[in-house]
């Protein structure tokens, strides 16, 4: 049997007893011998995402030789997370001996947004970062709008748009009963 870091490329047919490949003109009985080329056989390395399928970069390498992954670190993020490059598994690149598939490895982290609160002067009250699926609440100080000279306003503890789970930046404007002024006229 072949050893696996061995493999042979056929390269051509040469007469018996020629010094180079090729067909001679026929003149009678004639061996040819088919030729092969040695070589170090080479196999595929790929480094795949988590998924364990998609390929993000491979190598073509020969037995015997160590894979080295000399690309900018694998990162990813999607709208609930972010994931960090923490390595590969297996962890340690091994000399190849066959096909080799290393696995990257992340840390996920729930990725948090800006949510904005806004009071009735068009203000900003004040910034929270809130974790994607969590559902942000006001925790300020009671938010006000500037009276007119017809109409007060009070806080009705509701906000437009109407609150929701967090599944990006999001701003939310306090809103306000109105109340029409009334004033005491002495004559």
């Amino acid at each position: 049997a072949l050893p696996i870091s061995i493999s042979f490329e056929f390269a051509g047919w040469r007469l018996q007893g020629a010094s180079s490949n090729g067909f001679a003109q026929v003149k009678g009985n004639q061996t040819y011998i088919a030729q092969f080329e040695e070589t170090t056989k080479k196999y595929k390395i790929s480094f795949v995402d988590d998924d364990g399928e998609t390929v993000l970069h491979y190598l073509q390498l020969e037995y015997g030789q160590t894979p080295s992954y000399t690309w900018a670190n694998p990162s990813k993020q999607d709208a609930e997370w972010t994931y960090s490059f923490t390595g590969w598994t297996p962890a340690t690149f091994s000399e190849v001996q066959g096909p080799q598939t290393y696995v990257v490895n992340y840390n996920k982290t729930k990725r948090k947004y800006d949510i904005t609160w806004v009071d009735g002067n068009g203000e900003t009250l004040k910034t929270d970062q809130v974790a994607y699926g969590s559902t942000p609440s006001y925790s300020g100080a009671t938010p006000t709008k500037a009276s007119t000279n017809d109409h007060s306003y009070v806080f009705n503890n509701t906000w437009l748009p109407a609150i929701v789970a967090v599944v990006g930046e999001a701003t939310y404007t306090a809103q306000f009963n109105e109340t029409e002024r009334k004033y005491r006229v002495k004559i």
